[in-house]
């Protein structure tokens, strides 16, 4: 498993799949660990990025028949200086918040079968914590079988207020999870992921999920040590509280091409550190993806340094 960046193949069941607000995977986690991530791209003559995200989570219950866990959200975007959007002439406050509060339910049946529950709510804006309309929701339902092949079926319904997808629509998917010696793929609607190990030392990781894509190459210096390299197309979601329109977001687009290195340090405490280049940068703010009603900014390219660190005990 390639520690921080192929967890994210189950992040889109959980809208924070391309929100960089952390990693969950399809169960509730085994133990208490804590997420910490940042971004900097400081390009002159253009809004310098700054973000920093931070993630919990733990296990409430734990037993054979169910499993229950609380997550904690928050992350912090600042532009450095204000974007000004073309058309609308809006002015694009320089700071943006976003904390949400979760939970995650699973509950075991005979047969290898499984149903789970996960919602959380909380706010993504500019201004947390002052009005109702400015909060954000998502909730999941899921049901998991195995088939006679040995690999799994997950069908959901996925519904949010602030996610790429269409909003506050009741959004059905399916995905098909497949296993074998070198190859782990998840295929379905709406997300493709795979994860190939050709050898014991490469491995390469690819995810798609509407506009968001995650491609990695790597190779494994030892068991837990890896260089990698690979490209990211990235977007943002946050409701500017002053918006005109309810349904308006205001969206970061970005691509990146980075190298990395990830290892262990110390024994439960894993870190990651990339460098690299981002690219076709934008802001824009509308109803939806592409969809620039209220008006879009560019921002130059620029190089960036990300980092992550997790903690388990």
């Amino acid at each position: 498993m390639a520690y921080l960046s192929f967890l994210s193949i189950f992040l889109f069941i959980f809208p924070s799949f391309g929100q960089d607000r952390g990693m969950m995977s399809l169960s509730p986690p085994s133990s208490t660990t804590l997420i910490y991530g940042g971004t900097w791209s400081p390009e002159a003559n253009s809004p310098e990025t700054t973000q920093h995200r931070f993630n919990v989570a733990t296990p409430i219950i734990k037993n054979e028949k169910e499993n229950l866990s609380l997550s904690l959200n928050t992350a912090f975007l600042n532009f450095g200086e204000r974007v000004v959007l073309s058309k609308s002439n809006t002015l694009v406050p320089a700071n943006f918040y976003r904390t949400e509060i979760g939970g995650q339910y699973t509950r075991n049946l005979p047969g290898e079968r499984n149903w789970g529950l996960r919602g959380s709510f909380g706010y993504a804006t500019d201004k947390p914590f002052t009005n109702s309309k400015d909060m954000t929701f998502n909730f999941t339902t899921s049901y998991s079988y195995p088939n006679a092949a040995g690999n799994r079926w997950v069908l959901f319904v996925f519904m949010a207020n602030n996610s790429s997808l269409p909003n506050y629509v009741p959004i059905p998917g399916f995905i098909y999870i497949y296993k074998s010696e070198k190859l782990t793929g998840l295929f379905g609607l709406p997300l493709v992921s795979i994860q190939w190990t050709p050898t014991a030392v490469w491995f390469t990781n690819f995810s798609l999920f509407g506009p968001t894509i995650n491609a990695e190459t790597g190779y494994k210096l030892t068991d837990q040590t890896q260089l990698f390299t690979g490209f990211n197309w990235n977007q943002q979601t946050y409701l500017r509280a002053d918006r005109v329109q309810l349904k308006e977001r205001l969206f970061l687009d970005e691509k990146r091409i980075f190298v990395g290195y990830r290892s262990p340090f110390m024994r439960a405490f894993i870190s990651e550190v990339q460098v690299g280049q981002s690219f076709d940068r934008s802001v824009y703010e509308g109803t939806g993806f592409l969809k620039k009603q209220g008006g879009s900014a560019d921002l130059k390219n620029s190089w960036t340094l990300l980092w992550n660190f997790r903690y388990s005990f």
